[in-house]
């Protein structure tokens, strides 16, 4: 018969060996997820206009999209999301022509933003090509 002494060190023994397992485990996803989103920012293009194109196998979901905001658009000529997210797919579908309206109004509201200025900038220049 074991004594109550040698069960108290036999079960601390497990929950150590437990507490070990869980803390490699912790360790291994915990680097491996750091690598996984390292490599991934390293392998991803970092060009702005690179994520602004797509290819023709989006453009029905981009044109459903696109007359979604449309419609908030005519509820709401001054709303900033629909307007910001309008220009971006009119740029994903490589239509500087309808994203430029859209830009200026955007800076016209936000001067400040460098980021409307930046899309605006890119919308003239492919427009003027």
């Amino acid at each position: 018969m074991t004594t109550f002494k040698e069960y108290g060190e036999a079960r601390s023994q497990r929950i150590r060996r437990f507490q070990k397992a869980l803390a490699i485990v912790s360790i291994v996803s915990f680097l491996g997820s750091t690598v996984a989103g390292t490599v991934h920012m390293f392998t991803s293009s970092s060009d702005p206009s690179h994520q602004l194109t797509t290819d023709s196998s989006q453009e029905p979901k981009l044109e459903m999209q696109a007359k979604g905001y449309e419609s908030v658009l005519r509820r709401e000529p001054e709303n900033q999301v629909a307007l910001e997210e309008l220009a971006k797919i009119r740029l994903q579908m490589n239509n500087s022509v309808e994203a430029r309206p859209l830009l200026e109004k955007l800076v016209k509201l936000n001067p400040s933003r460098q980021d409307y200025q930046a899309l605006l900038l890119q919308a003239k220049a492919k427009t003027n090509q």
